[in-house]
């Protein structure tokens, strides 16, 4: 019976990331979000093995600020041999990543532990940045921040971008 369920699991969490994927590749942007050209000339050894801190993030009607002075822990990724972790707010995590062609790159469901936060960060919860990483389809690095592109669970666009030099 454990095997059961464990398999029933396994195909509902596989299923779920292809049409994820599918449904990013197909999807058609909406202009109101800068979104990148997908001309990417940069390797992403250049990504690889840094601390990214969140920084900003682009939605359709906002830019939410991240104020690091203050909330200097939180919103943190690293890509490091096909996975990326990092911390969100307070919980860490982590996730197997792919790299496509070009500057494609999907992150799969994340694991994380599961402490709750005692103040919700900067208007992002954890939730919706974890949702904005495992949605995201491109990245790119524009003077020094590295940018991921990526959708909400309702179809928009997002951008969320990283500094490392903090």
């Amino acid at each position: 019976m454990k095997k059961l369920i464990f398999i029933l699991i396994a195909a509902i969490l596989i299923t779920s990331c292809a049409s994820n994927i599918s449904e990013r590749q197909a999807g058609i942007l909406d202009s109101t979000v800068p979104v990148s050209t997908g001309e990417n000339t940069q390797n992403f050894s250049d990504v690889e093995g840094k601390n990214w801190q969140l920084i900003e993030v682009h939605t359709e009607n906002e830019i939410i600020q991240i104020d690091r002075y203050i909330q200097q822990d939180v919103y943190v990724i690293t890509f490091s041999n096909g996975t990326v972790s990092g911390t969100g707010a307070p919980n860490r995590y982590s996730a197997p990543y792919n790299l496509g062609s070009g500057s494609e790159i999907s992150i799969m469901p994340l694991i994380s532990t599961l402490m709750a936060p005692i103040f919700e960060i900067s208007n992002l919860s954890e939730h919706e940045y974890y949702t904005f990483l495992q949605n995201s389809y491109m990245w790119e690095l524009v003077n020094n921040t590295l940018e991921l592109y990526s959708r909400t669970d309702d179809n928009r666009d997002i951008k969320l971008v990283f500094s490392s030099s903090l």
